[in-house]
């Protein structure tokens, strides 16, 4: 910034009026950029702190970003580990709802077969080895899908019983009996879509 000043001095001559002139243009050229300088001073002060201020509230706003990104983290975990949990649980109590109607289904089925037949055939069956049991119609073991043998069975008596059935009469147990003997059949099959 450029600063003019003009001084009048009366009375006095010319050689010394133009020192006088300098001496005091100096001293008021040195005046105005000391207080330029001050103010510039000051400005810059009041900057570096304004930006000292706005830098540390930047610095503790992305600590709390930090702090609230792993909150929401921990959360979804754990939302998700619990509805993961509750999954289950409804699953396995559909489960057992679904198991249970189906074996009540099936007691009510037998129940009301009960004076139509006397035998009611499985597919299970040891013909092939005597002793070994399977089903005819599933690719599992006998021993894998539910069922109790009555008292005493299988005992092949009189030689060639080698077809199961279910006693009705005793909660559904299983008895090998000969497997030309007519009677009903228990049928268990999935629907699909």
């Amino acid at each position: 910034m450029q600063a003019f000043v003009f001084l009048i001095i009366v009375g006095t001559s010319i050689a010394q009026e133009q020192r006088e002139c300098c001496t005091a243009a100096t001293a008021i050229v040195r005046e105005f950029n000391r207080l330029h300088q001050q103010s510039f001073d000051r400005v810059t002060q009041n900057m570096d702190q304004h930006v000292q201020v706005l830098e540390t509230q930047n610095l503790a706003l992305k600590n709390q970003i930090n702090n609230m990104e792993r909150l929401i983290a921990q959360t979804e975990t754990h939302l998700l580990a619990e509805i993961s949990e509750r999954t289950s649980e409804m699953q396995s109590a559909l489960d057992q709802l679904t198991r249970r109607e189906a074996d009540n289904r099936r007691q009510q089925i037998l129940a009301n077969a009960r004076s139509r037949y006397r035998i009611w055939w499985t597919a299970g069956n040891d013909r092939d080895n005597e002793g070994v049991w399977e089903w005819a119609d599933v690719d599992r073991p006998f021993s894998s899908i539910p069922g109790r043998w009555y008292d005493g069975e299988p005992n092949d008596a009189e030689g060639g019983e080698d077809c199961a059935h279910v006693y009705l009469h005793e909660g559904g147990t299983l008895n090998d009996r000969s497997c030309n003997e007519a009677g009903g059949f228990i049928c268990e099959f999935e629907l699909t879509d």
